[in-house]
């Protein structure tokens, strides 16, 4: 699924860093020039994942679970362009001006250019508990080219789409925005995400819109890490030599209808469970019950899909 090499370089308040994916996904990921001369601030430049959406700023390293929820497939990704960071204890900003992806990695097709920005803030937080709030917006302007939403079935190792939009034409440009509920207490933790993108052009308005509602628990007793400077949550480092177990539920939902587009409906419950050896060593099992009502082809369909991945990262 990835087998990814990582590089970067550090001078003064300069950094660079490039990784590349062979695995399934192949193509550049974030490849980046960051300068950091200026207390609690950041500029970024290069492909980098824009400033939207809490689970897609969230290392695939530190997820719960073995994939992005289906919901993700309305938010930017990973993009081309320059933005800039900041933060103080409770709260961070970010905003950025993006083009095109670097690569094509079967996330939503809306080529053009756009601006996008995120406001987090937690209104909660200590050692024991955190309380996140978050909400972030976009918009982008279409090259007079189709735009195309479309979604894999609970993995990015399944070929097939269930639901698809097809490329839609005559888009001149769309908002897509954001809002984000998490908490955490000790080693309890519940994340959310509610997203809406609407298009505007010739053919008149269109809207669609995908959410998610995760829960996981820590059962070595380890509480969940928090940092407000990016507004995600932490891997978990496992107190014991023999690891922790993680386990995690999580359904979501895309939307893909909206008259006279017919795209389909996607709704995804997953079961898993995580065996975190190290920070860095964990082996994850996902259970996965896909129902499309309708598909693109207007037919109820349903999927059932077992995922297991031995991960590393070094």
């Amino acid at each position: 699924r990835r087998a990814r090499i990582s590089t970067s370089a550090r001078w003064r308040y300069w950094r660079a860093s490039a990784s590349y994916d062979f695995g399934i996904s192949d193509g550049w990921k974030t490849t980046t020039i960051q300068y950091a001369g200026f207390r609690k601030q950041r500029i970024t430049a290069g492909n980098q994942v824009a400033a939207f959406s809490m689970e897609d700023l969230t290392s695939s390293a530190q997820l719960p679970m073995l994939e992005r929820s289906v919901a993700s497939q309305l938010s930017p990704g990973l993009l081309q362009g320059l933005s800039y960071r900041t933060w103080r204890d409770r709260w961070g900003f970010q905003v950025g001006i993006y083009g095109d992806e670097l690569n094509d990695l079967d996330r939503r097709r809306f080529e053009g250019r756009g601006v996008a920005g995120r406001f987090t803030f937690a209104p909660v937080l200590n050692e024991q508990t955190a309380v996140h709030l978050g909400a972030a917006t976009e918009y982008r302007s279409a090259k007079d080219k189709p735009v195309r939403l479309k979604a894999r079935p609970g993995s990015r190792l399944a070929e097939n789409r269930l639901i698809d939009t097809r490329n839609i034409d005559g888009i001149d440009d769309g908002w897509t925005t954001g809002l984000e509920l998490a908490a955490s207490h000790r080693n309890l933790r519940v994340q959310s995400e509610a997203i809406l993108m609407s298009l505007d052009g010739a053919g008149g308005d269109l809207e669609f819109n995908s959410q998610y509602l995760m829960v996981s628990a820590v059962l070595g007793g380890e509480t969940y890490r928090y940092s407000p400077s990016r507004g995600v949550f932490k891997g978990v480092r496992p107190h014991a030599g023999w690891g922790s177990v993680e386990l995690a539920a999580r359904i979501a939902r895309l939307d893909l209808d909206d008259d006279p587009v017919s795209g389909g409906e996607q709704i995804e419950t997953t079961i898993g469970a995580n065996w975190i050896l190290t920070e860095d060593l964990k082996a994850m099992f996902n259970f996965t019950d896909i129902e499309a009502s309708p598909n693109s082809r207007g037919v109820d369909e349903d999927v059932t899909l077992i995922s297991v991945r031995l991960q590393y990262d070094m």
